[in-house]
């Protein structure tokens, strides 16, 4: 069994850090380490906390995010909107 070992509970995700399978498999069969990736996309965007990226022999690799809430509420108050808000959320 490959992947990630965690589970789920109300309102909380727990992934305890036992990663059986670091590398993804891209449509042509190619090996890639998503490790690097992870950290050069999460480094260079403070409204990112997480990535997490998946394939397994698809055309297209697709990312998972964690938002950094605290980051993103300041950007929003500086322009004066609200997440509540449909404009918030556009």
């Amino acid at each position: 069994m490959g992947g990630i070992i965690g589970r789920i509970v109300p309102s909380l995700t727990e992934i305890p850090g036992n990663i059986r399978k670091s590398l993804l498999i891209g449509h042509d069969g190619e090996k890639y380490s998503p490790v690097g990736i992870e950290e050069t996309i999460a480094a260079q965007s403070s409204y990112i906390d997480q990535i997490m990226l998946y394939n397994n022999q698809s055309p297209y690799t697709t990312a998972l995010l964690v938002p950094n809430r605290d980051t993103l509420g300041e950007a929003l108050a500086r322009q004066n909107l609200s997440p509540a808000t449909v404009e918030g959320q556009d």
